[in-house]
């Protein structure tokens, strides 16, 4: 007999005896029926049904060709019915002693390649040439064996010698790694439940059950990895698909997930005296998803992930995740939010986007008499009445005509708005700002104007409010010297002054009048500053002092001969 031989004894039998073993050797077998007598599985029920057909074998067949089936119970007839009862399982149960039930659990075995389950033996098989003999063999003989709990095949012509070699184990193992061994473990679903340890290596302690999973979304095909990190688990049952079947016992599964969807991942573990279970749900997304986004008004560009995808309305399709969205349109603020897009699902942006306020506004300006000259911020002038475009804000205003005082106001005007202000002018000359004015004029004009080093706008215009008293006076023009100059202004009067600007290199001239008229008269050294201009005074005097001398030399000569 195959199943006393000792491991240290192997007795040569006659050829006839071994076809005669081989005919007894079970048909292959994925799965088989584990019985326990007297035995009810508390829980876990799926299905019953009640049948004068029933006998225990009927009811362990009924679980076996059912693949969500992992264990069954016969309930004798006259227990819970006139007849025999069946319940089928597929989650957590406990086993309890009963006289009026058999129970059944489903056994499958777990390939490891490359690896030696060491130690533990309990019995051999070694036929010597047998084409038979193959790692499905010793993994179908194992199932179909009640005691044995793990196998261990060894390759021909390895380790053991020219013969393939099947190691039934009982519990109590080693796992190493070894390249000329395949072995098998015999899964057992009770395990999980806290009824036992197939590899007897002790007591299992109590665990939360907790995984990791990446990637979390993708498009199909997505292939994703699973990792247990639960302490201290023993065995594991992972649903990946919603199904709520089981379809991997390994502690860190791969998954690969073909239609788009989302999917919720379950985790069940074994501990010592209860199931444990975690489900995370909507974990897996593969697929896309898509964005319907429009707005108020319409045409707005929009941004997602700062990439142009189109203006609205339009949907757009992304990956699942978070997404920054933006929409522009000119003449509106930004609008930007963040969104979630779900594998197979269409998300909604409706924006009503908010107008920009107005960076513009006008001034509509009168005066009493009309016709007055008006200059704005130093600048740009008009006539009354006049209307005109300028920026949000404050700004300075000047109004002149002859025979009047001029008129100096402040203004603001808010964007979107027409702002309207009346000078009433009063008869007089100068200014109503107190001081003095001072009307500067270049040519060419549109020298910039610095007054006691303040820019005070351009050539040609007229400076009010100009405090009584001596102020520095420079022009300035690209490609002409800057002229400077020390300015007097008196109280109630307009100073007018105009620079002849030259370019680099020559000489300037002014005219002066502080009654209005002008002249046609050169600067001299006393016009200019002493720290700048000392070495540009013309060169008459020398020129003068020759001719002088000259004159004296031809005088003396003439009284010579006289």
């Amino acid at each position: 007999m195959v199943r006393g031989l000792p491991l240290n004894r192997l007795p040569v039998v006659p050829c006839l005896l071994v076809m005669i073993a081989l005919l007894i050797v079970p048909c292959a077998a994925d799965t088989a029926m584990q019985q326990y007598d007297q035995t009810d599985l508390r829980g876990g029920d799926y299905f019953h049904a009640e049948s004068s057909i029933y006998d225990p074998e009927t009811c362990a067949q009924e679980c076996l060709e059912d693949s969500r089936c992992i264990g069954s119970t016969y309930v004798k007839p006259g227990i819970q019915g006139q007849y025999a009862v069946c319940w089928l399982k597929d989650k957590a149960w406990t086993k309890q002693p009963n006289v009026n039930t058999v129970s059944f659990v489903k056994m499958t075995m777990q390939e490891l390649d490359q690896t030696d389950l060491y130690g533990a033996d309990d019995y051999r098989v070694d036929w010597p040439l047998d084409p038979k003999m193959t790692p499905q063999w010793c993994s179908d003989y194992c199932l179909s064996k009640e005691p044995c709990v793990a196998a261990t095949f060894v390759k021909a012509g390895t380790i053991k010698g020219p013969n393939p070699i099947c190691y039934l184990k009982k519990a109590g193992y080693d796992e190493y790694r070894n390249p000329s061994t395949i072995s098998f473990k015999k899964i057992d679903p009770s395990t999980s439940f806290g009824s036992s340890n197939p590899t007897g290596g002790g007591s299992w302690e109590s665990c939360a059950p907790s995984f990791e999973a990446t990637p979390l979304s993708g498009a199909a095909p997505l292939t994703v990895t699973f990792t247990d990190t639960s302490p201290g688990s023993r065995s594991w049952v992972w649903n990946f698909d919603n199904t709520g079947d089981p379809e991997s016992y390994v502690k860190n599964p791969t998954h690969t997930y073909t239609s788009p969807g989302v999917y919720s991942v379950e985790l069940t573990i074994g501990c010592t005296l209860n199931l444990n279970s975690i489900t995370k749900e909507n974990l897996i997304s593969v697929g896309e998803g898509s964005l319907d986004v429009s707005s108020t008004p319409s045409g707005a560009a929009i941004y997602v992930d700062d990439v142009y995808k189109g203006v609205t309305p339009l949907t757009v399709t992304q990956p699942p995740g978070e997404h920054a969205v933006r929409l522009t349109k000119a003449g509106y603020e930004e609008h930007s939010e963040t969104v979630t897009v779900t594998s197979g699902q269409t998300g909604r942006i409706s924006a009503t986007l908010v107008p920009q306020a107005a960076t513009t506004g006008s001034l509509s300006l009168t005066s009493n008499p009309s016709g007055a000259r008006v200059t704005l911020d130093g600048g740009r002038t008009g006539t009354t009445p006049w209307v005109t475009d300028v920026s949000a804000g404050s700004h300075t205003l000047v109004f002149s005509l002859p025979g009047y005082l001029d008129a100096t106001a402040t203004v603001t005007v808010q964007g979107g708005d027409t702002a309207t202000y009346n000078a009433v002018l009063q008869k007089g000359t100068g200014s109503t700002t107190g001081g003095g004015s001072i009307s500067v004029a270049s040519v060419p004009s549109g020298a910039t104007i610095s007054l006691d080093g303040v820019p005070k706008g351009v050539t040609p215009t007229t400076l009010q409010g100009i405090p009584a008293g001596s102020h520095a006076l420079a022009l300035s023009l690209p490609g002409y010297e800057t002229y400077r100059r020390n300015v007097d202004v008196a109280e109630g009067e307009t100073s007018s002054y105009v620079a002849n600007l030259i370019k680099t290199g020559w000489t300037t001239g002014m005219t002066t009048s502080p009654t209005g008229r002008w002249t046609d008269t050169y600067p001299t050294s006393d016009d200019w500053d002493d720290d700048d201009n000392d070495d540009d005074m013309p060169g008459f005097v020398g020129i003068g002092a020759v001719i002088a001398l000259a004159a004296v030399f031809l005088l003396v000569a003439k009284r010579s001969v006289s």
